[in-house]
């Protein structure tokens, strides 16, 4: 049975292999790094393809991996659609978005990023404003009730938070009612 910690790992292995520059693990897991009452079944990374052989490069890594790739996932990775991709070893599955509208946000997250180690690979994560800015900008329920959670999590603890930050970004995306919503 492979774990949540061993599919990410794995992942990280591939897509650290590959040609692809710009990667962040979002969502839930990369939650878990501020907040560890988060539970999830998947890998959100969000992908940024800057050339063609980036998609190939990262198939290929994936696949000696042993990710085992349908044709459908290889046609939805080249044409930059989101990816589910399950391992039948594992309750848990990689979502691999790829950055084709959003890309301002995913490079200002991307430029202050965080990067921890996992078993010798690079994990890249937003930091814990952009993780939340991110959070709020995907406007889903789920992702206002995890934020708020996180927010409360990180101030208990006494974690500084940019308050300052968050609201410029927020203005910066226009997402400041969404933000409120959690300040509240």
């Amino acid at each position: 049975m492979i774990d949540l910690k061993t599919l990410l790992i794995m992942f990280a292995r591939a897509i650290n292999s590959s040609t692809v520059k710009y990667w962040l693990l979002i969502g839930n897991v990369a939650g878990f790094f501020y907040y560890p009452e988060l539970i999830t079944r998947d890998v959100d990374i969000a992908v940024l393809f800057t050339e063609s052989r980036d998609i190939e490069t990262l198939i290929h890594s994936m696949e000696r991996e042993g990710f085992q790739l349908s044709s459908e996932q290889k046609y939805s990775l080249m044409a930059k659609q989101r990816t589910i991709i399950y391992l039948e070893e594992s309750p848990f599955y990689v979502d691999l978005l790829p950055v084709v509208y959003d890309v301002d946000i995913f490079m200002d997250a991307w430029k202050h990023r965080v990067t921890e180690t996992l078993d010798g690979q690079k994990i890249f994560l937003p930091t814990f404003e952009y993780w939340l800015i991110l959070k709020l900008y995907a406007g889903r329920e789920s992702d206002f009730v995890v934020a708020k959670k996180a927010l409360r999590y990180a101030e208990n603890l006494g974690v500084s938070i940019d308050y300052r930050l968050l609201q410029e970004l927020a203005k910066k995306y226009s997402i400041e009612k969404r933000l409120r919503r959690i300040l509240r």
